[in-house]
C-alpha cells in the first residue's frame, strides 16, 4: 500500500496527464505522420529506451538519494526513436517503459503515472523542436535547412529532455517532501553530469545515421555511450564516498560546507536557515572503559536516532570524533528549529552502553536572527552547545545562541 500523498502532489500529477494527453494531440496534428518508419532500426531504438530507463527506475529505487545526473541510453535512445518513425507513435512506444514497470512489479502506481506522463512531454517537446526546425527532414529524406535550423532542432531537442526532466522532477519531490520547490530545482539541475546528458542526447542524429548504414554501428555507439555512463558512475561514486563519513555513513564535514552554501544563497527574504551542533557527553568514558568497539556502536546509533528525528528536508552529519551538526534551510519559523531540536534530544534518552549514560549539549544559531554568515551561524552554534555542556542540569538545556 503506497503512503498518502500530499494532495497537491495528486493535483501536480493530475495536471501532468492532462498536459500530456494536450502534447499527444498536438503531436498527432502539427507534427508530419507520414515522415520515418517502423523499421528494425526502430525496434531497436525503443529497446534501447526502455532498457534505459529501466536501468534509471532500478537505480533510483536502490538509492533514492543518489545520483540524479547519471548519463544513460533513454535519453539518446528515445531521442532517436523520435527521429526515425512516425511522430504519434514514436512517442507512445518510446513512453511504456513506466508502464512495463508497473506491470511487472505491481507497486507505486503514482511513480508509475508521474514516469508516463514526464515521458510523454518530454518526447512530444523533442519532437515539436524537430518539426520546427526540420531536423526529421535531414536524416530521413535529404532535407538540408540550413545548419543554424538545423542545431536549433537538435539543441532545442536535447534541452528539453534535460531541463524538462529537471523542473518535472524537481516539483513532484520538492511535492512529495515538503521543501520549497526552487531549493530542490536549483539542486537537481547542479547536478555535474547536467552537461554531459545534454551533450550525450545530440548524439541521437549519429545513432539515426549509424542505423542507415548498419545496425552493427547502432551496438557500437550504444557501447561509447554506456562507456560514459559507467565512467560517469564511478566517478560520482567516488565523490559520494568522499562526502560520507564511512563509520555512520552520515554526510560528513566536507558535505556539510556544500550544503550550508547552498542553504545560505537558496534563501528567500523570511526564510530562516538554523544549524544545531550536538556534542556528547560521557563518551570518552564508554570509549575508554569498553574499548573502540563500543564507541562505535554508540555513534552508529546516535546517527541512526537523528536521521528518525530529523525531518525529510532536515540535513545532519557527522562533523567530529563524537560532534554532529544538523541544518534546517529554508524555514517559515524559528519555532521549527527549536522543534528539531527538542525532537533530537529526545531522541537520545536512555541511550547507554553497558549502563554507562551517554547524553547530549545542544547548541543552536538561526540567520538571519543571529547573523548573516554561513561560518559565523556554525560558530555560534558551537558557542552555544559549549554553554550547554557547562550546564549542571540532565539532560541538557537546548541553548540558543546570544540568550546565555
Amino acid at each position: 500500500m503506497e503512503r498518502r500523498a500530499p494532495k497537491r502532489l495528486d493535483w501536480y500529477i493530475g495536471s501532468l496527464v492532462v498536459a500530456a494527453a494536450l502534447a499527444l494531440v498536438v503531436n498527432a496534428t502539427a507534427a508530419d505522420q507520414s515522415s520515418g518508419s517502423v523499421t528494425p532500426a526502430f525496434w531497436m531504438f525503443a529497446g534501447g529506451a526502455a532498457v534505459g530507463k529501466g536501468l534509471l527506475i532500478s537505480a533510483h529505487r536502490r538509492r533514492p538519494s543518489g545520483d540524479k545526473t547519471a548519463v544513460s541510453l533513454a535519453g539518446p535512445f528515445g531521442m532517436a526513436l523520435v527521429l526515425i518513425g512516425p511522430a504519434l507513435f514514436a512517442v507512445t512506444i518510446g513512453s511504456l517503459a513506466p508502464v512495463l514497470s508497473y506491470v511487472i512489479r505491481k507497486r507505486h502506481l503514482r511513480k508509475a503515472i508521474f514516469n508516463l506522463a514526464h515521458d510523454v512531454l518530454i518526447l512530444s517537446g523533442e519532437c515539436l523542436f524537430l518539426h520546427i526546425g526540420n531536423g526529421r527532414s535531414t536524416l530521413l529524406h535529404g532535407g538540408s535547412p540550413s545548419a543554424i535550423w538545423y542545431v536549433f532542432a537538435v539543441g532545442g531537442a536535447s534541452a528539453t529532455e534535460a531541463l524538462g526532466t529537471v523542473v518535472l522532477l524537481g516539483i513532484v519531490i520538492a511535492y512529495a517532501t515538503g521543501a520549497p520547490v526552487r531549493n530542490v530545482v536549483v539542486e537537481e539541475s547542479s547536478g555535474s553530469g547536467r552537461p554531459a546528458s545534454f551533450m550525450i542526447n545530440g548524439l541521437a542524429p549519429v545513432l539515426v545515421v549509424a542505423a542507415q548504414r548498419s545496425l552493427t554501428l547502432v551496438v557500437v555507439v550504444a557501447l561509447g555511450i554506456a562507456s560514459i555512463h559507467l565512467f560517469r558512475q564511478a566517478a560520482n561514486g567516488a565523490k559520494r564516498e568522499a562526502m560520507l563519513d564511512p563509520l555512520t555513513l552520515l554526510p560528513n564535514r566536507r558535505a556539510l560546507d556544500e550544503h550550508l552554501a547552498a542553504a545560505f544563497s537558496a534563501r528567500r527574504t523570511g526564510e530562516i536557515v538554523g544549524a544545531l551542533i550536538l556534542d556528547l557527553d560521557g563518551f570518552k568514558p564508554v570509549n575508554d572503559r569498553l574499548g573502540h568497539e563500543a564507541g562505535d556502536a554508540i555513534l552508529r546509533e546516535v546517527a541512526s536516532r537523528l536521521r528518525a528525528a530529523c525531518g525529510s528536508t532536515d540535513f545532519v552529519a557527522r562533523t567530529g570524533g563524537d560532534e554532529f551538526t544538523l541544518l534546517v534551510a529554508s524555514a517559515p519559523s524559528q519555532a521549527v528549529i527549536s522543534d528539531l531540536a527538542r525532537r533530537c534530544s529526545s531522541a537520545l534518552e536512555g541511550l547507554s552502553a553497558h549502563g554507562m549514560p551517554v547524553t547530549a549539549s545542544i547548541g543552536m544559531a538561526t540567520c538571519p536572527m543571529n547573523t548573516a554568515d554561513a561560518k559565523e551561524l556554525l560558530r555560534l552554534a558551537d558557542a552555544a552547545m559549549y554553554s550547554a555542556k557547562r550546564s549542571p542540569a540532565v539532560p541538557r538545556p537546548v541553548r540558543q545562541a546570544g540568550a546565555y
